[in-house]
């Protein structure tokens, strides 16, 4: 139904790869993984839960009625070949 990836650095909980498959959207199930990533962030001290997002793709807005705030953006380089 949905599924997330929670990892800590520090005081930032990072939530990876939160999707819920298309034929159980709309049910809450994505909202209800979304609260318990942030309760298990600050049950681990955590003060900040970041996410990753595609300026472009379509769950930008949802995150944002969910509380996110666009921060910036990302920016990522190859790394040289030998």
């Amino acid at each position: 139904m949905a599924a997330a990836t929670l990892r800590r650095d520090g005081a930032t909980a990072w939530l990876d790869a939160l999707e819920t498959d298309r034929a159980h959207r709309g049910r809450g199930h994505g909202r209800a993984l979304l609260a318990r990533s942030r309760e298990l962030a600050a049950e681990h001290g955590c003060d900040l839960l970041a996410l990753g997002a595609d300026v472009d793709d379509w769950p930008r807005d949802w995150y944002r009625r969910s509380g996110f705030t666009p921060v910036g953006t990302h920016l990522e380089a190859a790394a040289p070949r030998r």
